[in-house]
């Protein structure tokens, strides 16, 4: 069965039920996804042993939190526009690679300095791959599934993070910091066969590209996905300024509340997140508590990405959202003025990660939907790379704040304001197709 050419594959992907392919490949980006969810927290796992080892000030751990998201912000902005250019599936498989060697490597740092320029390194792998993971499930998705969807890929954050913090726990009593790395190292290391033999290039990517090969590849991906055949290409107009076109006249408006919407949210997200296992232990619990606590409100955090799929398509993407970001502010402020008590901290923190999650994945279901195809991994990638801009400041002013002697609720309230501002940004985000879809 085959069919007439079409200009994008939406009219195969929009409508009907999601095949097993499909769902294959969403799972696959999920799984992408748990080792970033590893990966980012294996210095906020590491960083109260490593300051005990090396005697590193809170200024100090500060940047070392923030060495991995400024990478992020790097590879999100420099290489994403290269998926746009050469492949979503060519540019994760890159990134795996260089994920691999930065957690190889940092296991052997034993400088503040080596470990922080490994740590950029790592984050560039993770930046540039996840806006093509991101971009590759909303595009195999269907239009009534694509919030949940992309729900279930930003849940492998938590998922990996929380294996990865129980993993932690056992390997610095066994060992010590370094092994944290390495198991890092390995699991990234397994990633790159499955990807090659599973993950497939981008429908879009392949008609927006439009080669002699591009119609057979295609071809094979429908076939798999239950969906009918191209007959031939469609007519494509091509320009190498295409990637481009998130500046343009119609776009620019989403671009910039896109874009701050998701530097407000990283500033904070990352704070909480990175800082949480020092916090505590600064609070008298030990590293192992410590660790425990970021890793329940991780746990949370795969609550929250469902929840934020099914709330979406109840209340529709932005004020689902928005109202998960205003929550996420008023719970940090609680989780900020209990006493280090673990019956209180753990749940609490429990039910901040589910606001937290479902405030970013918020972002990462809008992201895909206002940016044209010919330039959707780098639009993208520009909203992580700013994202990550605020996740590199939030840490460090969080070192700064705490090293100046600021009480626990003042620095918890400034640097958490910023979920207000991003509710604002992404309810007033310009509609369209898709962005409000209920059930």
């Amino acid at each position: 069965m085959s069919a007439k050419t079409t200009s994008g594959v939406r009219p195969f992907f929009s409508t009907g039920t999601m095949s097993r392919y499909q769902v294959l490949v969403v799972l696959v980006c999920v799984c992408i996804n748990m080792i970033d969810g590893f990966d980012v927290l294996a210095m906020s796992f590491t960083a109260p042993d490593i300051a005990k080892a090396w005697s590193l000030a809170p200024e100090t751990i500060g940047l070392l939190l923030s060495a991995g998201p400024l990478g992020m912000a790097l590879g999100a902005l420099f290489l994403s526009p290269l998926a746009d250019l050469f492949g979503r599936r060519t540019t994760c498989l890159l990134c795996i690679a260089v994920i691999t060697l930065g957690m190889a490597a940092s296991s052997f740092a034993d400088n503040v300095t080596t470990l922080g320029i490994l740590r950029v390194v790592t984050g560039i792998g993770i930046g540039g791959m996840l806006a093509s993971a991101n971009t590759l499930v909303a595009e195999y998705s269907t239009d009534t599934r694509r919030a949940l969807m992309v729900s279930l890929m930003a849940a492998g954050y938590p998922v990996g993070a929380t294996l990865g913090g129980v993993a932690a726990v056992y390997l610095l009593h066994a060992y010590d910091w370094h092994a944290v790395f390495v198991f890092g190292a390995v699991c990234s290391g397994l990633m790159i066969p499955l990807m090659l033999s599973l993950l497939p290039e981008s429908l879009d990517y392949l008609l927006q590209r439009g080669d002699a090969t591009s119609l057979p590849r295609i071809n094979v991906i429908l076939v798999r996905a239950q969906r009918a055949k191209l007959d031939a290409m469609p007519e494509r107009a091509h320009t190498g300024r295409a990637v481009l076109s998130v500046f343009a006249f119609g776009t620019r408006a989403n671009t910039a509340l896109i874009c701050s919407g998701f530097f407000c949210v990283m500033f904070s997200f990352y704070f909480l997140i990175t800082w949480t296992p020092k916090i505590l232990v600064d609070l008298g619990l030990s590293t192992t508590l410590g660790v425990s606590a970021s890793v329940l409100m991780n746990c949370g955090g795969i609550v929250g990405g469902l929840v934020f799929g099914f709330g979406a398509l109840a209340l529709g993407v932005r004020r689902f959202g928005a109202s998960m970001m205003v929550l996420c502010f008023l719970t940090a402020l609680v989780f900020a003025s209990l006493p280090a008590s673990l019956g209180t901290l753990l749940p609490v923190g429990g039910v901040l990660g589910i606001f937290m999650f479902a405030s970013i994945t918020s972002l990462y279901a809008v992201v895909p939907l206002i940016f044209p195809v010919e330039a959707r991994v780098t639009g993208t990638g520009l909203g992580l790379g700013l994202g990550r801009l605020g996740a590199v400041l939030g840490p460090y002013a969080a070192g700064v704040l705490i090293g100046a002697g600021w009480g626990r609720l003042t620095y918890t309230l400034v640097l958490t304001l910023p979920f207000l501002l991003a509710a604002v940004c992404i309810f007033r985000i310009m509609p369209v197709a898709g962005l409000d879809s209920r059930r």
